[in-house]
């Protein structure tokens, strides 16, 4: 039976799950909760509407942490390897894949992955020989049996594929789905079709099926890459014990949630910040030296358009300096910055008023007043705040005339 909940109390309870996930995270008590903790974030999460989810992932930021982790997790150093890791999640990424995906995209992927290598013909075909995983005891695939193994999990992937379309109309088949994706995963480790390259090229493959179904893709830093092999042995090995591997599958996931949740936020803030100053821009484009009051018009300018953008800076606050000003006013907007809301001036003006003040760099506010100056719009705190009128205090004190 579906929650009858509002999709403002549901981001409420999101909320509140992240900050309680991350703060068992602190303090290290977050995998002791088993799969609970990570099967409540998901299943609110996506109760969600899809507008009110941000796992639209930037490629180019995705691909830079992919592969600076993806190298230190397989000890992939050589530029190109670091190249050919770019080439294959930009293929992933892409709609060339298209709709053929299926068991075989692991040899395009795999092409792609040793494209820039010096002699990428050998890429995209299963070894000709066995090999073994070090110090594991781990029984691989005889190397006869690949295409044979491969090809039985061939309905594996239909399987999964065909559950994808269900999944998105009804989230509750999101954890079959996920177990299904780990299952096949090791068992494409398991049968280790490639010389070299199995674990970024199966990865990748696994990732395709996650993005297919609205799940973030996931990659693993190294400070997880022992416990990441130890589960994926317990997983491969004689024990077949899939519980480690799929709890460290379910919390990375939920990690890449909050990761790129915050990532958008940030990005949020920027935008916001980046149509304020240009904002400011517009205003001073149209005003003269001549003119240096920011009156109640500009400020009620000011928000209309930040309104009309439908942006997170918002203005809640106008204030005016008399007598010392004659009129001056500023304007104090809101703006979001990752989890926090901070607070920004906007003086459109401020450059025409201080153009002669010289800021001494080593004063701990110089960024903010520079910043002030060079944009007419700066983050502000209460400290800052006072600097800033103390600067126009300054200006009456030493008689310096504002230019009328």
């Amino acid at each position: 039976m579906p929650l009858k909940k509002t999709q403002d109390e549901i981001k409420t309870i999101v909320n509140k799950l992240f900050e309680d996930y991350i703060e068992k995270k602190r303090t290290r008590t977050l995998y002791k909760t088993g799969l609970n903790t990570p099967k409540r974030l998901l299943i609110f999460y996506y109760l969600l509407n899809e507008e009110n989810r941000h796992l639209n992932v930037n490629s180019a930021t995705f691909l830079k942490h992919y592969i600076a982790s993806e190298s230190i997790l397989e000890y992939a150093h050589l530029n190109y390897e670091k190249e050919g890791l770019k080439a294959m999640y930009e293929y992933l990424l892409s709609d060339e894949i298209g709709k053929n995906f299926d068991i075989y995209t692991i040899l395009d992927l795999h092409i792609k992955l040793f494209s820039k290598a010096p002699y990428p013909e050998n890429a995209g075909h299963f070894r000709n020989d066995n090999v073994y995983l070090p110090n594991t005891g781990i029984n691989l695939s005889d190397w006869r049996d690949i295409w044979q193994e491969v090809k039985s999990l061939e309905p594996n992937v239909e399987e999964i594929k065909n559950l994808g379309k269900i999944v998105k109309e009804n989230r509750a088949y999101i954890f079959t789905y996920i177990d299904k994706c780990i299952k096949l995963k090791c068992d494409l480790i398991k049968i280790h079709p490639f010389f070299d390259g199995n674990g970024r090229t199966i990865r990748a493959f696994i990732n395709k099926l996650f993005m297919d179904v609205d799940l973030p893709p996931i990659y693993i830093s190294s400070q997880e890459n022992m416990t990441y092999r130890r589960t994926m042995q317990k997983a491969i090995g004689e024990e077949n014990d899939y519980l480690s591997i799929t709890k460290f599958y379910y919390y990375k996931i939920c990690d890449m949630i909050i990761e790129l949740e915050r990532k958008y936020k940030n990005n949020a803030y920027i935008s916001s910040m980046q149509t304020v100053i240009t904002l400011v821009k517009n205003i001073k484009d149209n005003i003269n030296e001549a003119h240096y009051s920011l009156d109640e018009e500009i400020a009620e300018t000011v928000k209309d358009y930040l309104d009309e953008k439908d942006i997170s800076a918002q203005i809640f606050n106008i204030r005016f300096f008399e007598p010392t000003l004659n009129p001056h006013a500023f304007v104090m907007a809101s703006c979001q910055d990752g989890d926090n809301i901070r607070q920004v001036l906007i003086d459109p003006i401020f450059t025409y008023l201080v153009e002669n003040i010289k800021v001494n760099p080593n004063n701990k506010f110089a960024p903010f007043l520079e910043n002030l100056k060079e944009n007419g719009a700066s983050i502000v705190d209460y400290k800052s705040l006072t600097q800033y009128i103390l600067l126009f205090n300054n200006l009456e004190k030493t008689k310096q005339k504002i230019p009328k």
